[in-house]
């Protein structure tokens, strides 16, 4: 049996868990300037640099897809532990699922 997730596999798990912190983000954002035109009839500085948060984490996971950025790096030095638990998680999930179609064979 298999217990080796491909690379590519890998890079799309980190990539999808950064695309989900990335539109908590932006959806706080969102939120925070309709705030901010309610109260102010203008969008803050700081809801806006969460937006930039936000779109710059969607780069970092299209550079982690795209290979420029290692997956130990992205471990390291991007995910945070939480989100290092469920990349393990969904690697593990990866690989039950391989291993159920390979004895389906």
């Amino acid at each position: 049996m298999k217990e080796v997730i491909p690379t590519k596999v890998a890079r799309g798990i980190i990539a999808n868990i950064l695309i989900e912190r990335s539109n908590k983000i932006d959806k706080a954002c969102r939120e925070l300037m309709e705030q901010d035109l309610k109260e102010n009839d203008a969008v803050s500085e700081y809801s806006q640099s969460i937006g930039w948060e936000a779109c710059a984490i969607r780069v970092l996971a299209d550079d982690i897809l795209a290979g420029e950025i290692s997956i130990k790096e992205a471990i390291k030095d991007i995910l945070d532990p939480d989100e290092i638990q469920e990349a393990k998680a969904r690697c593990e999930e990866w690989i039950k699922e391989s291993q159920k179609d390979e004895t389906e064979r």
